[in-house]
């Protein structure tokens, strides 16, 4: 099949990713909110959100330096994570925390259950005077980590494309084709125009879309984006020129 598009630019992308290998950078430590030692005085951790990539994955935290201004290597604190059903609780206990509030390494495994997790305060207390401070509660989500690939060819005026998506798999413990994945095919005319929806496909058996053929005169940059789920964290293609 051939369709025309938009009078604009167009570029097919080639296939840039080795899903099967995919090793993504360690995710940066949230940033600590102006407001994490507020009025209120609470300790808050916070953990940025994690995607399973996998046997165990490394989650990335912070925590205010100071609560009530007094340094964090003034206390002792306690907390505790909490999943959906079926999710074990993780508890944290750091006798005193270094000058940066670093806590303990917070590690997950691919057999813990995607969804919302909380972070409750179980105890903070002053070593110098022994008093109780307050802690507030947070929240993370937990997603199987997905890539997604297009291949894109020119010929002429026309650019053809196909694309891959893949998740990990916590049975196989690896990168696994993504059966039934929405992926929608986007377009610009520049490389900051905005993005458009130019079809949205859904996957077979070995992750594919279905190979279809555009008519597109000028060049112009393509990406897919496979659509997120409970389950699955959405990804976003690298962007290429064709």
């Amino acid at each position: 099949m051939t369709t025309s598009l938009p009078h604009r630019s167009v570029g097919a992308l080639a296939l840039a990713l080795a899903l099967a290998g995919v090793a993504p950078a360690a995710p940066a430590a949230p940033a600590v909110p102006a407001t994490a030692a507020a009025p209120d005085c609470a300790a808050r951790l916070y953990v940025a959100d994690v995607q399973v990539d996998g046997r165990t994955v490394e989650a990335a935290h912070s925590m205010a330096r100071a609560v009530c201004g007094v340094p964090m290597n003034h206390y002792r604190v306690t907390w505790e994570i909490t999943g959906p059903p079926g999710a074990r609780v993780i508890p944290l206990r750091h006798e005193v925390l270094d000058a940066d509030g670093a806590p303990m390494r917070l590690t997950f495994r691919d057999t813990d259950p995607s969804g919302v997790y909380r972070v409750r305060g179980t105890g903070l207390v002053d070593e110098d005077t022994g008093l109780p401070r307050p802690q507030a509660d947070t929240s993370f989500t937990l997603h199987r980590r997905a890539g997604v690939a297009l291949s894109a060819v020119r010929s002429g005026r026309y650019v053809t494309t196909r694309g891959v998506a893949r998740a990990y798999s916590r049975t196989a413990h690896r990168f696994a084709p993504w059966r039934a994945a929405t992926v929608v095919l986007q377009s610009r005319p520049t490389v900051r125009g905005t993005w458009v929806t130019l079809s949205t496909y859904r996957t077979d058996d070995a992750g594919a879309t279905p190979r279809f053929r555009w008519h597109a005169p000028r060049y112009r940059y393509f990406r897919m984006v496979a659509r997120g789920t409970p389950d699955i964290a959405a990804a976003y293609g690298a962007q290429q020129r064709r």
